[in-house]
């Protein structure tokens, strides 16, 4: 307000400087006015315009680097964000960490826009300019903690959101595997709700992924997926049925699928299991298999040509016995190279929708 002040002396009729003509004094007291209106006597919304300036400058794509920050601008936090932090010393999911990271294309220049305070809280809004020249708005809250404003990122709230949305997340991974598909989508939402748009989590992916399952789904387990054939110009089809459990490959666990399929007008039926299955110099291979609590029966399979999978001799007779335990179960112990055989289980209902797709398919 110094330049204000001076001014209005200048101004006045008695000043040594009476010289100057009253009209050039008004207009430079206007703009000397304006410029102390920005830059002079801030106040608390002048404070909190310089305070969030200098934090969003800190902003390195998300993060802060806390090493490069002064100390008057770390008072300028919330306590209970700053405590977080320590806790956290090698970083934050929440969008603070204290390892330094260098901004692309050098530090990132900020303009207040508009600072708004109620109370004991305070937002303000800025146009941030970033080192690499992408511009983008910026918010940052504030709250009045003994008498002083503190930025409030809620960190520790954050982590405790985020922490319920991953477990949700989880618990829709889980339902995937047992393919409870609707269950599964409702649990994203939620997820998705908790932390929308959030980068790490990939929520919105998760969910247009379960939504293409969902498409493709036919009936009980099993889904649809379809091409066209480029030579003969008919509709590939697959039905592919994902078993209800992993099994261990020695390495890793995989899930096995039953894929009855019509590809260029012939039927298959097969079980892919994803790791190296045994065969004899026939490329046969000597399987069992139960339906339901029959007893278990042997039966010779033929081998994929990579190795991963097995296929049934007379595809069209067990699409019929497929279609016959509909509301049952398959089960066949599958022989693994250089290893025991492992018993693979499929929930077959839903059979009776799904088979006839193939069939249908073939006699075209």
């Amino acid at each position: 307000m110094i330049v204000v002040l001076v001014c209005m002396i200048w101004c006045r009729p008695e000043s040594l400087l009476d010289s100057i003509s009253q009209v050039d004094c008004v207009r430079t007291y206007v703009a000397l006015v304006t410029l102390a209106a920005l830059y002079g006597c801030k106040g608390e919304a002048g404070n909190l315009r310089t305070t969030a300036e200098s934090l969003c400058a800190h902003d390195q794509g998300g993060k802060f680097d806390l090493t490069a920050m002064p100390p008057q601008l770390l008072t300028s936090i919330r306590q209970e964000d700053l405590d977080h932090l320590n806790k956290k010393p090698a970083g934050l999911d929440a969008g603070v960490e204290t390892v330094p990271k260098k901004a692309a294309g050098g530090p990132a220049t900020c303009i207040a826009r508009t600072v708004s305070i109620r109370d004991t809280a305070a937002t303000v809004t800025l146009t941030r300019k970033g080192g690499d020249g992408s511009v983008a708005d910026y918010t940052i809250p504030f709250v009045k903690v003994d008498g002083a404003w503190r930025a409030d990122y809620h960190l520790p709230e954050q982590e405790a959101v985020k922490a319920e949305a991953i477990g949700l997340i989880r618990e829709a991974m889980t339902l995937t595997k047992h393919f409870e598909l609707d269950k599964a989508k409702e649990k994203f939402v939620e997820a998705q709700k908790l932390r929308p748009g959030d980068p790490q989590l990939k929520i919105e992916e998760l969910l247009t992924t379960i939504d293409g399952m969902i498409a493709k789904r036919v009936a009980g387990w099993w889904s649809k997926e379809s091409e066209k054939d480029p030579m003969t110009d008919k509709e590939n089809v697959y039905l592919l049925l994902p078993a209800t459990d992993d099994i261990s490959t020695g390495y890793s666990s995989v899930r096995p699928t039953l894929t009855a399929r019509c590809v260029k007008g012939s039927p298959d039926l097969a079980v892919l299991v994803q790791t190296v299955v045994e065969s004899n110099i026939y490329s046969e291979s000597k399987a069992q298999y139960r339906f339901d609590s029959e007893s278990a029966q042997p039966v010779m399979m033929t081998i994929a040509s990579d190795r991963h999978g097995l296929f049934f001799h007379e595809p069209s007779k067990w699409f019929d016995r497929v279609v016959a335990h509909a509301s049952g179960r398959l089960v066949l112990e599958v022989p693994l190279f250089g290893r025991s055989p492992v018993a693979v289980t499929f929930n077959l209902a839903g059979a009776d929708k799904a088979i006839p797709i193939v069939k249908a398919a073939c006699s075209h």
